[in-house]
Formats: C-alpha cells, structure tokens, sequence
C-alpha cells in the first residue's frame, strides 16, 4: 500500500471515529502544530488525545481532496466540515507530514481562512 493510500485510510478511521487506528503511524516522539487551534505539542498519546477531543467536540468529518507525496514529506489537502460554536461550518485543510522511515515524526495542520457556514 502507498504512502498515499495509507493516508487516505488514517482519514477513514478518523471519520470512523477509529482514533487509535489513525494514529497508528505516529512517532511515539511525534510533534503536532496546529495554529489555528492554538496547538503545538509532542509525544503520540497527547497528539491522539488533541484529535479525538476536537474531532468528538465538533463532530468533524474530513473528505480528501488530493495527496502529494515528495520525498520524506506527504501533503494532504482536505475539505472539513463541523460544528463550531453551536453552528455547521465547512473549511479548507492543508496537512504537512514529515516521514522517518514509515513513521509520521511531525505534522503541521493549516486552515486556509476562516471556516465557513454550510
């Protein structure tokens, strides 16, 4: 399986709500940024915990729009939709992983501007 259709399965068990399954590549050291959430943490257990808060809390849903892989790093691009302050939204995604050997070792989540109401 390419490094792409793994991704695009981990999105899957994210929206199955399979949180340790889609987290199964993480780095036990794994770094996490998300500056639109205001996060910036390491280690496997607290990125897992962090995902399944926001994506329980929101009920989120991720649909892949495309994935590019280029050496030690895969970029994913992603149409998200949840619910945030009590209202549906939608908003755009890019994920940046960073690959050691077949492991995610650290990940940058960009929002591409302010969601949206759906």
């Amino acid at each position: 399986m390419s490094r792409s259709d793994r991704v695009r399965q981990r999105i899957d068990d994210l929206n199955a709500r399979d949180f340790v399954a889609a987290g199964k590549e993480f780095a036990d050291n794994v770094k996490f940024h998300a500056p639109s959430l205001g996060l910036d943490v390491e280690g496997r257990d607290i990125v897992n915990q962090h995902i399944s808060e926001f994506v329980e809390q929101a009920d989120v849903r991720y649909d892949v729009e495309d994935v590019v892989e280029h050496g030690p790093f895969t970029v994913v691009f992603t149409r998200s939709s949840g619910t945030l302050d009590g209202q549906r939204m939608t908003w755009q995604l890019c994920q940046v992983l960073r690959y050691e050997r077949e492991q995610i070792v650290e990940t940058w989540v960009l929002r591409g501007g302010e969601p949206q109401p759906v």
